[in-house]
């Protein structure tokens, strides 16, 4: 049975990838040794039954058969079990270790207990199945250098004992060839154990170059499709806005009285509005995409930044009967003016136009580390699991949206978080907060 041991030393022991692999054993290779080994017990017993005595013949077959029972029952098992590799360290590896040491005991028995009854030419051929045993044991068993170490010293030493002791000039010599073969097999042991580590390191390396050439691909693939669905939603969003322009302008035109060339007027400058927002956006998002974006710090007041939003924003809310609110804050932090604004005012305007809500609350606190959040609170429909994971992804559009129109690309809190990202900080979800959203942004506390 092929399984692999952990012998290294500490100066060369496997690694936990190189552990996992080797323990991927073939269940054919597992099968396959214990039915050669069986088969060569089997040739044994049938070649020296005729002339080994029973006394000496019974206690060897009976020995041999048990063994092989057990590892017969072992095989069935790990065969059908499919164990863990954890259960493959702690139960399989010695087992097998155990199995290898018992079939070298196997053979050591019928070199003492049958061969002294065997004519030359029998003996011959067993010290044929004594050095395919060895070999076919290291073959099997790469990594295990010790215990095929031990078989080549037990197994191999008996046979060149006993044709040196027990035999004639012919016997003598293949004693001393075997000797020589012991010697390359045993210096051989490690070498085959380098060229199996070499084997799992290569194919280790093969398989994370796979995985990343993979990772590599899917991002591209990502990428490609992201690009897509912002080419489609940039020609989808920025037609609607154009289409009613047109439309206002038609009206406009056609208008008899002054107040309705007054209305249609007025369309057309909400609508030339929101498609020079969506193409501000747009643009914002490819600059932070090609890394054109360098952030210039300087000291903020927070307080008078969350008032000068407060103002920017107060028509939209009003627009929205949204009440918006700027908490007293006296904190200051190093950041870039214009950054900070454009990502606390993405996340004001979907507090407003997209959540629902009636209240939307600016603030912040001072956090454990030297480190203060700014908050965009709202009491709206709030941020589901589902979209949770995903909501600072780019072109992501919230299924709980309440906005009239779900126009836009998506690009809001993703822009949010990049523009965050070149100052250092963080922007996140607080999933805490049960009515409404918590946005907040993290980022380093200098005063």
């Amino acid at each position: 049975m092929k399984f692999p041991a952990l012998y290294r030393t500490d100066s060369e022991r496997a690694t936990p990838e190189e552990i996992t692999h080797a323990l991927k054993v073939d269940r054919f290779s597992a099968a396959a040794g214990f039915c050669f080994f069986t088969l060569a017990c089997y040739l044994a017993y049938r070649l020296f039954e005729p002339v080994v005595p029973a006394s000496y013949m019974k206690p060897w077959a009976f020995g041999t058969a048990l063994f092989l029972a057990l590892w017969f029952a072992a095989t069935l098992i790990f065969l059908f079990r499919s164990p863990s590799t954890r259960e493959l360290i702690k139960i399989w590896a010695p087992t097998a270790k155990l199995f290898l040491i018992g079939s070298d005991f196997v053979v050591v028995g019928s070199i003492w207990m049958l061969l002294p009854h065997a004519d030359q030419a029998l003996t011959l051929v067993m010290v044929i199945f004594y050095s395919c045993h060895v070999s076919t044991q290291i073959m099997a068993s790469p990594e295990n250098t010790e215990i095929n170490r031990f078989g080549i010293v037990l197994v191999l030493g008996s046979a060149i004992t006993f044709l040196t002791f027990h035999g004639d000039f012919l016997e003598t010599a293949i004693a001393l060839f075997l000797l020589c073969y012991s010697v390359f097999l045993y210096f051989a042991c490690n070498i085959v154990r380098h060229s199996m580590r070499s084997a799992v390191a290569a194919r280790l390396a093969s398989e994370a170059a796979t995985a990343k050439l993979e990772l590599a691909i899917a991002e591209v693939s990502s990428e490609r499709d992201a690009k897509t669905r912002f080419i489609a939603a940039a020609s989808h969003d920025l037609g609607q806005p154009l289409q009613a322009a047109n439309l206002f302008f038609d009206q406009a035109m056609r208008a008899q009285d002054e107040t309705s060339r007054a209305r249609a007027a007025e369309g057309v400058l909400r609508s030339f509005a929101a498609a020079d927002q969506l193409l501000s956006h747009m643009l914002n998002h490819l600059r932070l995409e090609a890394d054109a974006v360098e952030p210039h710090p300087s000291d903020i007041d927070l307080g008078r930044c969350f008032e000068r939003i407060r103002l920017q924003y107060q028509p939209l809310a009003g627009e929205n009967k949204v009440r918006l609110r700027a908490a007293r804050c006296r904190l200051r932090l190093c950041l870039d003016p214009a950054l900070l604004d454009r990502a606390i005012g993405n996340l004001v305007h979907n507090a407003i136009v997209h959540s629902g809500a009636s209240r939307v609350l600016l603030g912040c606190h001072r956090i454990p580390g030297n480190r203060a959040r700014i908050y965009v609170l709202d009491n709206g429909v709030g941020v589901g699991s589902a979209d949770a994971r995903h909501i600072f992804n780019d072109f992501y559009r919230g299924s709980d949206s309440r906005s009239a129109t779900k126009g836009g690309f998506g690009l809001g809190l993703s822009s949010t978080r990049r523009l965050v990202q070149l100052m250092d900080g963080v922007a996140e979800l607080d999933q805490r907060w049960a009515r409404g959203a918590a946005f907040y942004l993290e980022f380093p506390r200098t005063t």
